[in-house]
């Protein structure tokens, strides 16, 4: 990769990294979701240099409206208990809620 590509990626994912963390800790307080889906992913990515599968937990919601919001998602090893646990918990910290 040229240097100046590198500058370039660089200046994006630091843009981009504010945009992220309002996105993963906007409240959810004033939204009313009555359907909740989730799912988890899983990609190959390359950590440490090695290529390794990883989950990525994804939470959607449905409005009222019926459009849909991805909520929240969260990077784990393996879907376990605790790892849904944990999820559910980081969407319930930012006051999802239901009825």
């Amino acid at each position: 990769m040229t240097s100046n590509l590198q500058k370039a990626l660089c200046l994006l994912c630091k843009n981009l990294d504010p945009i992220t963390e309002r996105w993963l800790n906007w409240s959810l307080s004033n939204d009313e979701f009555p359907f909740l889906l989730v799912a988890a992913l899983y990609l190959k990515i390359r950590e440490d240099g090695r290529v390794r599968s990883k989950g990525i937990m994804i939470a959607a919601g449905i409005n009222s409206d019926g459009y849909r919001d991805i909520l929240g998602m969260m990077i784990v090893d393996t879907e376990s208990e605790t790892g849904w646990s944990k999820f559910f918990s980081s969407l319930k910290d930012r006051r999802l809620h239901g009825e």
